[in-house]
């Protein structure tokens, strides 16, 4: 086993909550979904929105609570906590 040192890069996420909802615009198939079998649903196969009320964001994308519990997920974050506290304030 050898000592080395890695750099992992880190991009900071802002994370938001809004009192006025929106449409939620993430792009899901006909059946509202965003995966299937585990797999990201390409784009091309993703033609309608959301639609969800959005008073959440990441970055600059508003998005639905269930979207935002999504990507807390796929970045290994714990939604709970992060929708706690935006929703604190």
């Amino acid at each position: 086993m050898t000592d080395e040192t890695r750099t992992i890069p880190v991009t900071p996420v802002h994370f938001g909550h809004s009192p006025i909802s929106f449409e939620c615009p993430v792009p899901v198939d006909s059946l509202g979904q965003i995966e299937r079998g585990g797999e990201i649903i390409p784009l091309a196969e993703r033609t309608a929105k959301c639609g969800a009320p959005a008073n959440f964001s990441i970055g600059s994308q508003l998005v639905c609570e269930a979207h935002l519990r999504h990507a807390c997920g796929l970045m290994g974050l714990d939604a709970e906590d992060i929708i706690r506290e935006l929703r604190e304030g």
